[in-house]
């Protein structure tokens, strides 16, 4: 990302965050989708750049960095969905928000592909605090026990993920721990206990996970593809 692109989102997300502390006010749906809406344009670019570049014969890698920055920005359209949805009041909205959240996350593990046999050391650790946050909801989650528990299933491997990846990077794995930062303080607020500003450190913690994991899979496309020019 540009520096004018990440200054930009950095000024919404803070503006977004700042106004959490507020009262409930008309339209905040769309003051918090305004950071998600400067990563889509930059991802929209990268996927307008690659989609006209020429096509080289039998080059995968290439073909692979154009499915890449399709499925973030298939992640970040999810991402944006959810993010209107879980603003509205009323239980189905939540639903409704977590499961576009949920296909958001197979649309980040997709872009995360091929997957490799590394850090596999760190894997028991993501494991433990996922089940120990679903242990903390679980007595609360009465119908929502089966949704909740998949979606866990699916943002462990979300995050996991980032670390298999071929293209693993520092930003990707930094995303990954902040977006189960981000959710299970989401879920530990509504079926655990209320935490002090959690709104704030939630929404703190969402758009880093966005900017780290767009920014790493970007990163990542990019060096793949200047290391195959170079050759």
């Amino acid at each position: 990302m540009t520096k004018k692109t990440t200054y930009l989102y950095l000024l919404l997300a803070t503006l977004y965050c700042l106004l959490t502390l507020l009262k409930p006010y008309p339209f905040a749906w769309l003051v918090k989708i305004l950071p998600m809406l400067v990563l889509l344009y930059t991802v929209s670019l990268e996927v307008i750049v690659k989609s006209t570049l020429p096509k080289i014969a039998n080059n995968q890698t290439s073909n692979q960095n154009g499915k890449t920055v399709t499925m973030l920005l298939m992640a970040l359209l999810c991402s944006t969905c959810g993010d209107i949805l879980l603003a509205m009041q009323g239980e189905h909205f939540f639903i409704s928000g977590l499961t576009s959240f949920l296909i958001a996350h197979l649309f980040f593990l997709i872009s995360f592909k091929p997957l490799i046999k590394q850090n596999l050391i760190y894997i028991p650790i993501y494991a433990g605090v996922a089940v120990a946050v679903f242990s903390l909801m679980a007595n609360k989650l009465n119908e929502l026990f089966i949704p909740v528990f998949v979606y866990i299933l699916v943002l462990l491997a979300m995050a996991v993920g980032t670390l298999l990846s071929s293209k693993s990077n520092k930003w990707m794995v930094i995303g990954g721990v902040f977006f189960v930062v981000s959710d299970s303080l989401i879920g530990l607020t509504k079926f655990y206990i209320e935490i002090p500003q959690s709104q704030l450190w939630i929404m703190i913690t969402y758009y880093a996970a966005q900017y780290c994991l767009v920014n790493g899979l970007l990163a990542a496309s990019t060096r793949v593809a200047s290391y195959e020019g170079g050759e």
